[in-house]
């Protein structure tokens, strides 16, 4: 017989305590009023499958969960096809979705090392009342959240999968990136199967696009799973500088690495074009000479043609 999962430990916890963000919306002097008057369950979740629905059975009419600490994933499996959504802190879940649509699906959930979730009832909504910047911050939370869903359905729009992963992991560098010596790192572990969900291509398409991209130093991939993005690797920006790349010194500095990845070239320049300018220069200056030249003859004939009239005049005069 299989051992039976642990049941999550569930405690009552101040919400103001482990929600900064909320707590900020009141103020100091709101939030120190509220502190002890706004609380809610939250259960711990053990690296794994979970569902949100076993979380809440002996609750009172719940409808929602915060992501309190840790990544969530959640795939989303229509036809076979799986997309993934990454929640972490901050991230609010629907509960008591109606499954009568006309497109059947089916959800998985799992829990990334560890995650703590509160869970939020009809015991909160006398807060929410009393303090309406509470049910204000969530729903400008909320709508965050659904603007960054839509930004991740436009990544998996783009043309090339190289170019959807450079974009996917610029836009999970957002909310867990920092800057590093040689670039942005995102320590996120995600396996080129999760980043094809990710991004709605197959996995080996990503693992392909992921070795071009580490040859040319853009998006690297550290020993501990996490990732460097070069500087100039946002698709989002403009290229300065003509369109040259940046020269990559040492992209793997930053922690354990991969092979040094091949030199990127500092200068590209098309001698065709280049030829082509040039001839031009010389076409405009051929005909600015001439001109010149055309000018100084019409001026030295009207100058004869004066003197000659002068000479005339003196003499009929004489």
């Amino acid at each position: 017989m299989g051992e039976v999962p642990e049941e999550p430990i569930t405690r009552w916890q101040r919400l103001l305590d482990i929600d900064a963000d909320l707590a900020e919306a009141l103020g100091p002097d709101g939030a120190a009023h509220a502190r002890d008057r706004v609380g809610v369950a939250t259960v711990e979740l053990s690296s794994g499958s979970w569902v949100p629905e076993t979380l809440v059975r002996d609750m009172h009419a719940p409808f929602g969960l915060i992501v309190c600490g840790g990544l969530i994933v959640r795939e989303l499996d229509l036809a076979g096809t799986l997309t993934t959504d990454l929640l972490g802190p901050g991230d609010i879940v629907a509960l008591g979705r109606n499954g009568d649509g006309l497109l059947s699906t089916s959800e998985r959930w799992h829990v990334s090392g560890q995650a703590t979730v509160a869970i939020l009832d009809e015991r909160i909504l006398p807060a929410l009342h009393v303090w309406p910047a509470l049910g204000s911050r969530l729903i400008a939370r909320g709508a965050r959240q659904a603007a960054r869903a839509a930004e991740q359905r436009a990544v998996s729009q783009l043309p090339r999968v190289e170019l959807r992963i450079r974009a996917l992991l610029w836009h999970l560098a957002e909310r867990w990136g920092r800057m590093g010596p040689t670039g942005v790192v995102v320590p996120l572990e995600l396996t080129h199967e999760a980043l094809g969900h990710l991004v709605g291509a197959r996995r080996p398409t990503v693992t392909l696009a992921l070795s071009e991209l580490a040859r040319d130093g853009a998006v690297v991939r550290r020993d501990d799973g996490a990732w460097i993005l070069r500087h100039d690797s946002n698709p989002s920006m403009p290229a300065q500088d003509g369109d040259r790349p940046i020269p990559v010194v040492t992209v793997l500095q930053d922690g354990p690495h991969r092979p040094l990845p091949r030199p990127v070239s500092t200068a590209r320049v098309d001698a065709r074009l280049l030829a082509e300018r040039v001839q031009q220069i010389r076409t405009l200056s051929d005909r600015q000479i001439a001109r010149s030249a055309e000018i100084l003859r019409r001026c030295a004939a009207t100058r004869a043609l004066t003197l000659e009239t002068r000479s005339r005049v003196n003499s009929r005069a004489a």
